[in-house]
């Protein structure tokens, strides 16, 4: 195939994002990190990488996978990862993991999909039509990040531009240190 999502979910949400791009990508396979045997070189013109934040930052599998990639040629990479109340510092580590494999990432796209929850209760909580409309906001977010991968254009944001050097510091002391799940 000429694009491939590669994607990591455990409630369905980043299932969906990666379902919902790769309807608007042209000639999209989806493959599931886990399924993919590591071993084995990823050609296309476009690779992604769809996952949710795990306790502020990569899930296991994902830094995992990051870390033994093997990419030929030299094609257009981007990250959709999907958070519910904070991002953390995932676009950080998923930038330092590109640079330890010596693979360049394009763009990265944070999307918030806490309205769309993790619970199975939440149509009873919301009802079906306010579902219905938060899942069209984050369709809409899938939809920019689309037209942006589509045209190749980088989009990295200074996610760390509302953070002081003191604030970072303590940020990252937490996530690696006391939070030993974002350990890089």
């Amino acid at each position: 195939m000429e694009n491939k999502i590669f994607y990591f979910s455990t409630t369905g949400k980043s299932f969906w994002a990666a379902l919902a791009l790769a309807n608007e990508l042209t000639n999209c396979d989806i493959i599931a990190i886990k399924d993919y045997d590591i071993n084995k070189p990823i050609r296309a013109k476009k690779i992604g990488f769809v996952f949710p934040v795990f306790r502020g930052g990569l899930p296991n599998i994902v830094k995992h996978f990051l870390s033994e990639l093997k990419i030929d040629g030299t094609p257009y990479i981007f990250s959709i990862y999907t958070y519910n109340n904070n991002n953390g510092i995932t676009s950080l580590q998923i930038r330092e993991k590109m640079i330890s494999c010596e693979t360049p990432i394009n763009a990265i796209f944070p999307v918030k999909m806490k309205e769309c929850g993790n619970h199975y209760s939440y149509s009873n909580i919301f009802g079906e039509s306010e579902i219905s409309k938060m899942l069209l906001r984050t369709q809409k977010k899938i939809l920019k990040a689309a037209k942006i991968i589509c045209s190749e254009q980088n989009y990295l944001k200074n996610d760390f531009a509302l953070f002081t050097k003191r604030k970072y510091k303590k940020a990252a002391h937490y996530f690696r240190v006391k939070n030993k799940m974002a350990i890089c």
